[in-house]
């Protein structure tokens, strides 16, 4: 794309997509930039045995394949994300298990599935971005 977001290729390999055996030209598309938080906003306290949102603002952030991971991970699942239009934020609904410890947690944000630019499509970390109480 203009603005470098996307990047489109074609291929042969069958090793892209499972299951590919038509040997066939496949057209990607792929997000080819790193997330980059900045912020949060929206409920980053949640109370264990329940059940919240946390907003994420930054750029960059993949709409196809956007992942976030807590650490410490113990109590805590990622249960939805939902990128926004124009890939500036990421409304994550997290649960918070009863017994999980409380504490503040980073939040490790990816796009993972950058196959074209891996050192582009790699990671950034939300310091803090909840805190389980």
């Amino acid at each position: 794309s203009g603005d470098g977001r996307y990047v489109a290729f074609q291929s042969v390999a069958t090793n892209l997509v499972e299951g590919d055996t038509n040997n066939l030209n496949d057209i990607f598309l792929r997000f080819a930039l790193a997330p980059r938080p900045v912020g949060t906003s929206g409920s980053t306290s949640i109370p264990r045995g329940t059940t919240g949102q946390i907003t994420i603002t930054g750029a960059w952030f993949d709409p196809i394949d956007l992942r976030v991971t807590p650490n410490p991970a113990a109590g805590v699942s990622i249960d939805q994300i939902a990128v926004g239009s124009p890939n500036t934020s990421a409304v994550l609904t997290i649960t918070v298990a009863a017994d999980a410890e409380t504490g503040a947690r980073d939040l490790l944000i990816t796009n993972p599935g950058n196959v074209w630019n891996p050192n582009a499509g790699g990671s950034d970390l939300c310091a803090g971005c909840l805190t389980v109480t």
